[in-house]
């Protein structure tokens, strides 16, 4: 079959379809002879029963009778039926009582089998039958018949199946050629098109077929696999040209890693300092503390106008006192009790507790009707500690601000709550002096402050204390004109 191979698929379909209907023809043209045959046979046996039976049954009288001249003269009527070569009538007792021989040379027998019956061959046909009067058997006929007969009739069969044959082939090898075009044309179209494509590299191109059989199957998976070539080589080309900015893209993605990686260095040395300093510090402190309020007690009883400077050294105590408790807040993992909890109303009673400055006006939108899952302590800890950072910015004059100018801002802390993309946000907004840009990266950094006081340790704790939660914190500021600050949850 690999000669095959070479030809053309036009070529190949039509020879698929004549080789198919040559089989047909051929497997139905035998199973038709081959019951014409057997028909044929059938049908001469049929005939050849009845004759025997209607000699057998006029030849009784002369058998009876032994009258052998009238036997001849019935048995001579079977010389019309040009098929026989030999018809023999017996006597009771196998005795050849007359006979008929197309060949006077045709040596006769007794009968060839002793019960009545037929037998075919592949040269005649025997036939036995018994002569029976009153239930009586006086004798038996013997018929012998050539195939002539039946091999003309078959000859005459063969012929006329031959001829049908080959008009049906004839008529079949055109149809071939015109239906092969409807699978040939559309595979040969894709070829053309799969050429023109590896020629021109232009992806493009598309196939066009308006089938829904496998043929349109092929044709869309093929477009389709045009189309993901096009659109990777697209790809491809606009990573060509925005190649510097990826470039520039991973190079920040490493810089902030190297940040992240320095933070958790300075943490880790922050964690012994923080317990060390603790340490050292808080206990002079608390005994610094203990002796102011001795001598106040003592001053008071001498009216000695020293108020203003033990209170301005007790602040300063106080804030030292903060800053130690922030180290430690920050350092130290505290387990987590959560709870679910209605958010609006638990902000709202955070919100009443607080003392704000007389001249911050406070408004708050909490509309997120969202029931959270919080560490009540620590996440109050967070919204304190963002609110207060927002007071502190409207409280204190900027580099490049007046006192007067301040006096004259109106102050206003905002507090929202909101549902928004799945999550659960606290806004907390103020119109405070702002963060410039280059300081926003910055804030979440350990140690990092631009305050007069403190360590830098408020937005790194309010992010901890986020994580711990699932959540996060955003913040967006610009300069002069206020700090938005985004606390969100996961609903």
């Amino acid at each position: 079959m690999k000669f095959i191979r070479s030809y053309s698929i036009k070529s190949k379909l039509v020879l698929l379809l004549v080789t198919l209907v040559v089989f047909t023809l051929f497997l139905q043209g035998s199973i038709l002879v081959f019951n014409d045959i057997k028909n044929l046979k059938n049908s001469l046996v049929e005939s050849l029963s009845v004759l025997a039976s209607v000699i057998g049954s006029t030849s009784r009288a002369a058998i009876l009778f032994e009258d052998a001249r009238t036997g001849k003269r019935i048995l001579a009527s079977v010389a019309s039926e040009q098929q026989i070569e030999l018809a023999v009538i017996y006597s009771a007792d196998n005795r050849i009582f007359v006979t008929y021989a197309k060949n006077k040379e045709t040596r006769i027998t007794p009968p060839p089998f002793e019960e009545e019956g037929e037998r075919v061959t592949k040269d005649a046909i025997e036939i036995v039958r018994n002569i029976v009067l009153d239930n009586e058997i006086l004798g038996k006929i013997y018929i012998k018949a050539n195939l002539s007969e039946l091999e003309t009739k078959i000859e005459k069969h063969l012929i006329l199946v031959i001829g049908i044959f080959s008009v049906i082939l004839l008529v079949s090898i055109p149809i071939s050629v015109l239906l092969q075009r409807v699978i040939s044309e559309p595979i040969l179209a894709l070829a053309k098109t799969t050429q023109r494509v590896s020629q021109s590299t232009d992806y493009s191109l598309r196939a066009n077929y308006q089938g829904e059989d496998e043929l349109g199957v092929l044709y869309s998976g093929f477009n389709d696999m045009l189309t993901q070539i096009q659109t990777r080589d697209q790809t491809l080309a606009q990573y060509r040209s925005n190649l510097e900015e990826l470039v520039a893209e991973r190079t920040q993605e490493l810089e902030a890693a190297q940040r992240e990686l320095v933070s958790k260095e300075k943490l880790a040395v922050m964690g012994t300092l923080s317990a060390m300093v603790s340490h050292e510090i808080r206990n002079p402190l608390g005994t610094i503390r203990n002796t102011i309020f001795n001598i106040k007690q003592l001053l008071n009883k001498g009216n000695f106008d020293l108020e203003p400077e033990l209170s301005r050294i007790e602040r300063n105590v106080v804030r030292c006192d903060h800053i130690i408790e922030e180290l430690l807040n920050f350092t130290r993992l505290q387990e987590k009790n959560f709870e679910s909890v209605a958010l609006d109303p638990w902000l709202e009673e955070l919100i009443n507790e607080q003392s704000f400055p007389e001249n911050i006006q406070i408004e708050r939108h909490l509309h997120s009707g969202a029931i959270v899952s919080i560490d009540k302590e620590s996440f109050r800890r967070a919204v304190i500690n963002v609110m207060q950072n927002g007071i502190q910015a409207m409280t204190r004059n900027g580099k490049n601000k007046s006192a007067h100018t301040e006096k004259q801002k109106e102050l206003k802390l905002v507090v929202d709550s909101r549902l928004e993309a799945g999550r659960v946000e606290i806004i907390i907004a103020d119109n405070g002096e702002g963060i410039p840009k280059e300081n926003l990266e910055k804030i979440f950094e350990p140690l990092y402050s631009t305050k007069s006081f403190g360590v830098g340790l408020g937005i790194p704790i309010v992010k901890g204390i986020l994580e711990q939660h699932l959540g996060g914190i955003n913040i967006d500021s610009k300069v002069d004109l206020g700090t938005k600050v985004t606390l969100w949850l996961p609903v």
